[in-house]
């Protein structure tokens, strides 16, 4: 059985929109995933047609166009006053209030789902733990960018 505390489902999340990114991209290459007025019609591929290929620009406009922000997640929380962000185990189990937060690349949130373990917390603190969780998702992005670049 799978042990998973909050740190793990948002790494989990963070790779698989690269995974996801990866796999637009080689769809894309491969002709299998082109944009409306490029694609063939069933009887051209019956027939053989070989799909068009995309010039760098076209292939990167389309992969923005089917994937346009990407997607990653990451654990905050509070502990004796003080907020920690991409908590590991230890502090996950010992965290007065516990966050996941997934953030699009252009700050939009998908999910902010966060229990006041042991505690209740203020809108302060709230406001803490968002900011936290903000900037760590922005320094995610920037990671997803890093691994990305070069990679066909």
């Amino acid at each position: 059985m799978l042990n998973a505390d909050g740190g793990t489902r948002c790494a989990s999340i963070t790779a698989a929109n690269i995974a996801l990114r990866l796999c637009i991209r080689r769809l894309i290459a491969a002709g299998r995933c082109l944009p409306a007025n490029k694609r063939l019609k069933h009887d051209q591929i019956k027939a053989g047609v070989e799909a068009p290929t995309l010039s760098a620009a076209e292939a990167k406009a389309h992969e923005n166009a089917v994937l346009p922000h990407d997607l990653a997640a990451i654990s905050v929380g509070l502990i004796d006053g003080g907020v920690y962000t991409d908590l590991d185990y230890i502090l996950d189990s010992n965290a007065d209030v516990d966050m996941n937060v997934v953030m699009t690349a252009d700050g939009k949130f998908v999910e902010v789902q966060g229990t006041g373990e042991e505690f209740t917390y203020t809108r302060a603190e709230l406001d803490a733990l968002l900011e936290s969780a903000t900037a760590g998702v922005a320094a995610l992005n920037e990671m997803q960018i890093r691994v990305l670049d070069g990679v066909e």
